[in-house]
């Protein structure tokens, strides 16, 4: 799996779609610590892709809708928060038998302090977070929904900014 990378306060933070956790480093590459920056909703993660498998588009795709997994890790440096986008799993395939497109995928943003403490987490229904289809900001989030939800291919869809702020 592909990893994400963050970096700030001279650290570098390493995470992954199907992994619990986040992996810090400095910045000569040498490991100090991890932590545990998980969904609430999630007790397991499937095991990561088969690599002999990688060519096989089609059991790539069929691996990959169904999973839950996580987005980036990343830090909001005007409220000093830090968060990770978390989607949980779907069926492969709707009722009606067509390959799932995520339109109705639960997701979470899931909220930390500056040291891993959780805050809380923002639940998104329906497809309302759409994957991939976040930009973090300074304080917060710009987000796009999933396809369902745009109105037309000529509309700006990343329009919607949730701000967080320390209590």
């Amino acid at each position: 799996m592909n990893p994400y990378f963050t970096i700030n306060k001279k650290k570098i933070f390493i995470s992954y779609p199907i992994d619990h956790y986040v992996y810090i480093y400095d910045l000569d590459g040498n490991f100090l610590e991890q932590k545990l920056v998980s969904a609430s909703e999630l007790k397991e993660l499937p095991t990561p892709l088969n690599y002999s498998k990688i060519k096989n588009h089609e059991y790539v795709r069929n691996w990959w809708i169904p999973i839950p997994f996580y987005e980036s890790f990343n830090y909001h440096s005007k409220s000093h928060l830090y968060t990770r986008i978390f989607h949980q799993s779907q069926p492969l395939k709707k009722i009606n038998g067509k390959i799932n497109d995520g339109s109705n995928r639960k997701g979470y943003i899931i909220i930390y302090d500056e040291l891993f403490n959780k805050l809380g987490e923002v639940a998104f229904d329906q497809g309302q977070l759409g994957v991939y289809k976040s930009l973090p900001l300074s304080d917060g989030y710009l987000i796009a929904p999933n396809e369902k939800h745009w109105k037309n291919e000529n509309e700006f869809v990343e329009k919607y900014v949730y701000k967080f702020q320390k209590n």
